[in-house]
């Protein structure tokens, strides 16, 4: 039986004036979603978000670019196909698309129809992104690094836990994603104030396991 709580994550009230709200908020309603490419490429325009990772204007067209390229389509991954009753294929997955632009830049294919054949442990065959600059080597590890940051945060959502443990997975999140300046801490300051306000309100529950649909939705 999920438990009810009085407030929750959702009820911040800061989506539409605090975007560190909205970054936390898209990522918890992501949870047990598809992982779609355009919900990524959203993200990523994100003002935290291109904070936390210093992407510029240049690069944030160029990682959509690359995702687009990549052939993301959704998912993680196989496993996350499979859960949703799809063939547990890596194909147009996160995982595929990380593999192809790591390949295009560790093993620059001279031909546009070449592949590298993997084996049950990794993908394959597949054609290597083109990488064509430096610049796009280091959005290669931008992109990476972003992405698979987000699916383990997706994944520790995923489950139940303490309110202990949801205090640490949030601000966890919020580390890892998001940046202000010192001109906008004020944002970093309203959610977690926000927060506080939920935990303290779940604090008689410190004992009990809640599940994501008692904590957001």
């Amino acid at each position: 039986k999920l438990v009810q709580i009085p407030v929750s994550i959702a009820d911040l009230g800061l989506r539409r004036t605090n975007p560190l709200a909205q970054v936390l908020l898209t990522v918890l309603e992501s949870t047990g979603a598809r992982l779609r490419a355009s919900w990524i490429a959203d993200l990523l325009a994100a003002e935290p978000v291109r904070l936390r990772w210093k992407i510029s204007d240049e690069d944030l067209a160029d990682l959509q670019d690359m995702i687009r390229e990549s052939g993301l389509r959704w998912g993680a991954n196989a496993d996350e196909r499979k859960q949703v009753d799809q063939p547990a294929l890596d194909q147009n997955t996160a995982r595929f698309a990380l593999e192809r632009l790591a390949l295009g830049v560790l093993m620059p294919d001279e031909s546009p129809l070449g592949t590298i054949n993997g084996d049950s442990d990794l993908l394959g065959p597949a054609v290597p992104m083109t990488i064509e600059s430096r610049d796009r080597v280091r959005r290669v590890g931008q992109l990476s690094s972003i992405v698979r940051a987000v699916t383990a945060h997706r994944r520790a959502l995923d489950s139940c836990a303490t309110v202990t443990q949801w205090q640490k997975r949030l601000t966890q999140l919020l580390d890892d994603l998001t940046a202000v300046t010192p001109k906008t801490s004020w944002l970093r300051a309203r959610v977690d104030s926000s927060l506080a306000t939920f935990y303290q309100t779940a604090a008689t529950l410190e004992d009990t396991e809640l599940a994501p649909g008692a904590v957001y939705q």
